[in-house]
């Protein structure tokens, strides 16, 4: 932590800028957010960020060599092998837990992402409900906008989730929804015709039907 923004949050901490804080993530992700989130955010030193990145890039390099792609893929049934997968994913995201010490310690690795519309959000909304003067960490909706939809238009990508109206992450598939226009859609309502997928019934094979909202 950082000892002088921690103190100077602890001093003017109070149980009504939480609720405000609470209210304001239901209302800016247009759902209640159910899991938990912290009554503080973490105020961290640059150079800790740095090293997290060090060593997701090193982690990340090692996973994605030929030789661990080759060992990797023996270990999976044939019946299991996904055709035209990507040389790499489109998403990678490396989960750290910190020691005691601020020693990052890593935890997972997985390549999906994971609240990425919701986590800019959050960290907005802790600056406005607390009036905190602090910088925020870079972050371009354009560049995840882009990675998501690539050429295609938003009525034509979805967000594909089992059951997403009672997932718990159903805050960030809803920002997700604004930042790029695509729909969340339940697995159970796609239909395969030919090679193509569709949703909601969509009586013109030329197009997916975009969500009702």
């Amino acid at each position: 932590m950082i000892p002088d923004l921690r103190h100077d949050f602890n001093a003017r901490f109070t149980g009504e800028k939480y609720k405000r804080f609470l209210a304001a993530l239901d209302e800016g992700s247009s759902t209640h957010v159910s899991f938990r989130n912290c009554e503080t955010p973490l105020f961290l030193p640059q150079a800790l960020f740095d090293r997290m990145s060090h060593y997701g890039v090193e982690l990340i390099e090692q996973l994605m060599s030929p030789d661990y792609l080759a060992r990797s893929a023996e270990t999976i049934p044939a019946e299991f092998h996904v055709p035209n997968e990507n040389q790499r994913p489109l998403f990678i995201q490396v989960d750290f837990g910190l020691t005691a010490g601020l020693e990052p310690k890593l935890v997972e690795i997985q390549a999906f992402p994971s609240l990425y519309a919701y986590q800019p959000f959050l960290q907005t909304t802790y600056r406005d409900a607390y009036d905190l003067d602090l910088p925020l960490d870079p972050f371009t909706d354009d560049l995840l906008r882009k990675a998501i939809l690539g050429d295609h238009a938003p009525e034509n990508v979805v967000l594909l989730e089992i059951d997403p109206k009672n997932q718990k992450t159903l805050p960030d598939f809803l920002l997700t929804e604004k930042l790029t226009g695509i729909c969340t859609v339940d697995i159970m309502n796609i239909e395969k015709r030919g090679r193509k997928l569709f949703f909601d019934g969509t009586p013109d094979p030329s197009h997916l039907q975009p969500c009702d909202r």
